[in-house]
C-alpha cells in the first residue's frame, strides 16, 4: 500500500534587535529573514509533525504517530 504523509519542522529561535518600538523590531527582524540575513537552521529545531494530508480537517491527524487512510498507488 502506499501512502503520502506529511512532515512538517517548527524551527524556533528568538533575536534580540535594538528598535524603538516592537512594531519596528518585528519589522527589523522580519526583514533580515526575508532577505537572507537571518536564516534558520538545524540548530533552531523545536518540533516535528507527521499527518495524513487527506485526514487534516479529520480527527485521524496526531502529532508523531497518527493514523491514515491508504491512498492508491501510482
Amino acid at each position: 500500500m502506499r501512502y503520502e504523509i506529511e512532515v512538517t519542522e517548527t524551527l524556533s529561535r528568538v533575536v534580540a534587535v535594538e528598535a524603538d518600538n516592537v512594531i519596528d523590531a518585528i519589522i527589523t527582524v522580519e526583514s533580515q529573514h526575508k532577505t537572507g540575513t537571518l536564516v534558520l537552521d538545524a540548530g533552531d529545531y523545536v518540533d516535528v509533525e507527521f499527518v495524513c494530508p487527506a485526514e487534516k480537517m479529520g480527527k485521524a491527524s496526531q502529532k508523531r504517530g497518527g493514523f491514515c487512510n491508504k491512498t492508491p498507488a501510482a
